[in-house]
């Protein structure tokens, strides 16, 4: 029953409270720095009611928000998922300023793991997506990531050109408080220079400033341990346990792992310096031990880094096979329906040339037929035709024709019996007039 008081008493707050996304994310704001626990599980409140809300813009800020805390904790590759689905959500949205904030927290991881070169390109990225946008509020910020990065990088002059433009954006914004933190990093830049007097001066002012902000505990620890490294490197023993002393007082509940490496190896050389190598030896073994637990989350990452990349190319692959099969799959359609047309069309040219070849066949044998009939008609007609030819002997004076035979006979008798002509009988006009008197009618 006790496991589940939280729960139930989460629920009870808000829905009493009625607590929006937005408010929820202000709230997990507000841990970040003072505890990432709370933080975070305020994130993920958030990352609910913005689902529930159906917000896309609230649950990139959730995912962001649990990100960050997350890296506040050391865990680096955990947060770095979160800060990856943020990125996809603003993209989604097309927020500038959600995308360079998540470019800047993935900055942050990479500075985290060291990965500082491209931690640089990430804040040189936030910086140009926020100025894009016209926003300029974040300047400072991201051009001091960029000159702690160089820093980190071992590059100090271009570190120091960052750096100070940063503290000059930081004071013209009315953010001293903001300065004094990069200014911690520009007295580390200045002991990598070997300027010891001028990084103490600026250490020692830069701390005593940033202790009055609880929001900048981790800055405050890395001023602490810088200047615990320089009283060690001095030799001042007194000076550099009361650093390392108030750098373990925060750093340790607060469970800021990279700040805890450096802290046992500073310890391990300040156990060195004061003759207790049995002291020394156990804060070299616990600073081996979290830097094997970074390494651990490193080899994580990277092992993530590789998944990713397998997946990613796996899923390449099987999109650009389905593409592939796609593709021949198109052109296997167009391939049949181009032969199953060309069949069609040629079926149907088919059918019409066998129709009008029938036709036409048909035509030509009834053409056929009834010209047979005719020439049938016409030999008929042919045989019974019956030609006069030659010369035909006739009488002078009765008119007689004699035949083949010898025999004369009447010329009606002769052209009747060789040929198809009927004769029929009539007078002339000329003998009506001579038989019968009858005289013809003039015209």
């Amino acid at each position: 029953m006790k496991s589940f008081l939280p729960l139930i008493l989460g629920f009870v707050f808000h829905v009493s409270f009625a607590q929006s996304a937005d408010s929820l994310n202000q709230r997990a704001k507000s841990f970040f720095y003072l505890n990432p626990d709370s933080a975070e599980f305020y994130a993920n409140q958030a990352a609910i009611m913005a689902a529930a809300e159906d917000s896309l813009n609230d649950l990139a800020e959730a995912f962001s928000n649990i990100g960050f805390s997350l890296l506040q904790k050391g865990l680096a590759s955990e947060a770095h998922q979160q800060f990856l689905k943020a990125y996809g959500l603003y993209l989604e949205t097309g927020s500038l300023e959600g995308i360079g904030s998540v470019q800047n927290y993935i900055g942050n991881v990479y500075s985290n793991q060291g990965r500082y070169q491209e931690a640089v390109s990430f804040f040189k990225n936030s910086r140009e997506t926020y100025l894009k946008a016209g926003i300029h509020k974040f300047e400072a910020r991201q051009t001091g990531n960029i000159g702690i990065s160089y820093q980190k990088l071992g590059k100090p002059d271009s570190a120091l050109t960052y750096l100070n433009e940063s503290v000059r954006l930081y004071e013209s914004g009315k953010t001293p408080e903001n300065a004094d933190v990069i200014r911690i990093y520009l007295g580390r830049t200045y002991l990598a220079l070997g300027k010891t007097d001028s990084a103490r001066i600026l250490l020692k002012s830069a701390v005593r400033s940033v202790s009055n902000h609880p929001e900048h505990l981790k800055f405050l620890a890395v001023g602490y341990l810088d200047l615990a490294s320089l009283n060690v490197k001095e030799r001042k023993t007194q000076e550099a346990r009361l650093y390392l002393d108030s750098a373990f007082s925060i750093v340790e509940p607060h469970d800021f792992k990279n700040e805890i490496r450096d802290f046992y190896r500073i310890q391990a050389e300040y156990f060195e310096l004061v003759g207790k190598p049995e002291e020394a030896l156990s804060s070299y073994k616990n600073f081996i031990g979290v830097k094997e637990l970074l390494r651990d989350d490193d080899i994580s990452r990277m092992t993530a880094d590789f998944q990713n990349s397998l997946d990613t190319e796996l899923k390449r692959r099987e999109i650009e096979f389905l593409k592939t099969d796609i593709r021949i799959q198109n052109q296997t359609r167009i391939f049949l329906i181009v032969t199953v047309g060309s069949l069609l069309l040629f079926s149907i040219g088919l059918g019409v040339f066998l129709f009008l070849y029938r036709k036409k066949s048909k035509e030509l044998k009834e053409s056929h037929d009834a010209l047979k009939v005719i020439n049938l008609d016409l030999q008929d007609a042919l045989e019974n035709v019956k030609v006069l030819k030659g010369f035909i002997p006739i009488c002078a004076n009765c008119k007689k024709v004699r035949d083949d035979s010898g025999f004369w006979s009447q010329i009606e008798s002769y052209i009747m019996e060789n040929s198809e002509a009927q004769i029929s009988h009539g007078i002339c006009p000329d003998c009506m007039g001579s038989l019968y008197g009858i005289k013809k009618k003039e015209k």
